[in-house]
Parts: structure tokens; sequence; C-alpha cells
């Protein structure tokens, strides 16, 4: 298992790209034990057949945004 906690603040917000509307998934990655972010670690977006179809790195502060083709059932996978 991961050595940090991910808390992860699903929030869906629509996001205009080019005449098309977007969703997006934002979230925090923090540490175990002392809540802070870790920058650099990788949020992988998978859909429901377990598929990877995003990712990003966290900030410095551990935040991070996916943008998403359309709405949906996702899962989000923390990598170090």
């Amino acid at each position: 298992m991961l050595p940090f906690l991910v808390l992860l603040w699903l929030l869906l917000a629509p996001l205009a790209a080019e005449a098309q509307v977007r969703q997006g998934v934002t979230g925090i990655v923090r540490q175990e034990g002392t809540g802070l972010g870790i920058q650099g670690a990788f949020v992988a977006l998978l859909d429901r057949d377990g598929r990877r179809v995003g990712g990003v790195l966290t900030l410095q502060d551990g935040r991070y945004l996916l943008r998403v083709a359309r709405p949906g059932t996702y899962r989000l996978q923390p990598e170090r």
C-alpha cells in the first residue's frame, strides 16, 4: 500500500474548453501523519474497466486537477 494517505475531494466542476463543457476532478494528495501535501505524486484516472484514461502530477502543495472528457464513474489511483 502507498506510504501516504490520499485525501480526495471529488468536485465535479464544469470547465470551459473551446466551446465544449468538460468536467474536472480535483483533490490533494497528503502525507499520512503530517498532512502535508506531496509534490510530484502521480494520480491516475481509471474508467470503470480499470483502463487509464488520464493522469497528472501533483503540484508543490499536493493539489491536482484532472480533466474528464465526459461525466461518468471513475476511480483515482495515486502513485508515488
